[in-house]
């Protein structure tokens, strides 16, 4: 360690010649910015020297602490641990409680080697056999000497005739020694019973073994709730089969229908409650609604278009003008059909996913149309619905009456309550539209497919 003092001397030492040699007064303030840095300099080892005294002790404690603890749980451990004849003869002895016992020949067990670590150190104690009157045989039975004479012993101690009983020789049986009457080891509060509450049970370890992923459930519990309701709602596209017959007396007109009307685009749509009951069947109702759109187009290439003028007076017309050209027509038909299906079903289910069949009827309470249709009586195109009507006489029904129908669906829950669900439709109407005066039969076969939402209460 250097001295502040002798760097003093040295520094003064080298300023004075510096000064005798430059004639240049040194400024005030060196002197103490020297000191100031070497006490700094001087203050800095002994803090780095102590922490890193403190850090290795600390390590040192950590680790004989860490060793001692280790030592004394596995010394007592194995303190505790009863010899195998013991465990053997224990067991033979509450298997034969009124077998007598026999005088053992080895050499007594000493005490102290069930004494655990650490323990107050106690006498031996000395074990011995039972006496006569000890004996586990009956002692009711009359018939027993020993016991009649060991009861006339006890009863009458003064008898000097009586041979005094044979006093029991002090042994240690390891053969018949329970480690449980041991007084320091007996009882709720002694050591063994504190040692074996303190030792944490280990469950076996199957190598490979993996613990299986609790996943939530995602799906409605019908074994537990085998009633619920079920709102659904969908919609989907549909394709409306259209089959027209007639009379043979008819089949003109009827190629003119089919020569003007072809079939376009349709969907479906509704709203339907279903009652789930004994886990597995549907009974199902609500409002469903179907429209199917047709295109009418009619092309009359040697038309004629004749201008009339009515004057007052004079029943036939003036013939003002008279176009000849092509007669065009483009409209689209429309039908709406709004149902209330009755239908029953029985549900499959596999997981999260299943699926569901349904059978039914539906009763149509709404049918509307709109559109363009060749007039049976003048063959020309007229309207038919709506404000701007021309059509000579009536060609559709108001309702639709009776329809019959299934479906498929398969669902896939989302949540224990939601679902989506897929389901192809079918549906045939029993009646024609057409009203039986008509020359015409005009029947539907309807295909559809329903993409839905399901909500379970």
């Amino acid at each position: 360690m250097i001295n502040m003092e002798d760097q003093k001397k040295h520094l003064d030492e080298i300023f004075r010649q510096r000064l005798h040699n430059a004639e240049v007064p040194p400024p005030p303030f060196v002197w103490p910015a020297v000191e100031q840095a070497l006490q700094q300099k001087r203050r800095r080892r002994p803090m780095a020297f102590w922490w890193l005294t403190a850090a290795a002790g600390t390590v040192l404690l950590g680790a004989v602490a860490l060793w001692a603890l280790n030592h004394q749980d596995a010394a007592q451990f194995s303190a505790f641990t009863p010899p195998a004849s013991t465990a053997r003869t224990t067991e033979h002895t509450l298997e034969n409680p009124a077998a007598p016992l026999e005088q053992p020949t080895a050499a007594p067990v000493q005490s102290e080697s069930f004494q655990p670590k650490g323990a107050i150190p106690t006498t031996p104690r000395q074990y011995s056999s039972p006496k006569a009157s000890e004996s586990p045989s009956n002692p009711s039975n009359p018939s027993n000497p020993s016991n009649s004479s060991n009861s006339s012993n006890l009863s009458n101690p003064s008898n000097p005739s009586a041979e005094p009983a044979a006093e029991a020789t002090p042994v240690s049986t390891p053969a018949t020694l329970n480690i449980a009457n041991l007084p320091i080891l007996a009882g709720e509060n002694s050591l063994l019973a504190a040692q074996e509450a303190d030792m944490p049970t280990l469950k076996p370890f199957k190598a490979g073994a993996r613990r299986k992923k609790v996943q939530p459930r995602v799906c409605y519990d019908f074994n537990r709730h085998p009633s619920a309701l079920l709102i659904d709602v969908y919609a989907g596209p549909s394709i409306a089969q259209r089959s027209l017959t007639s009379r043979q007396d008819d089949e003109p007109y009827l190629k003119q229908r089919l020569a003007t009307e072809h079939r376009d685009l349709a969907f479906n749509a509704g709203l339907r409650a279903s009652l789930m009951f004994n886990r597995n069947f549907l009974l199902r109702t609500g409002l469903h609604y179907d429209q199917f759109t047709e295109v009418f187009e009619y092309i009359d290439p040697t038309s004629v278009t004749y201008t009339l003028k009515f004057t007052p007076g004079n029943p036939i017309p003036d013939t003002i003008g008279v176009q000849y050209g092509e007669n065009y027509l483009k409209t689209y038909n429309r039908y709406g059909a709004l149902d209330i299906p009755l239908m029953v079903g029985v549900e499959m289910r596999s997981g999260r996913s299943g699926f569901n069949i349904n059978a039914g009827i539906s009763a149509n309470v709404l049918f509307w149309k709109r559109g363009a249709i060749i007039d049976p009586q003048t063959h020309e195109p007229v309207r038919f619905g709506g404000k701007k009507e021309t059509i000579s006489e009536e060609v559709f029904r108001t309702h639709l009456s009776l329809s019959a129908g299934a479906t498929v669906q398969w669902y896939w829950h989302v949540t224990p309550r939601t679902r989506l669900f897929v389901e192809p439709s079918f549906r045939q109407v029993l009646r024609p539209v057409t009203l039986q005066s008509h020359s015409v039969d005009q029947r539907y076969s309807i295909l559809g497919l329903r993409l839905g939402y399901t909500m379970i209460f």
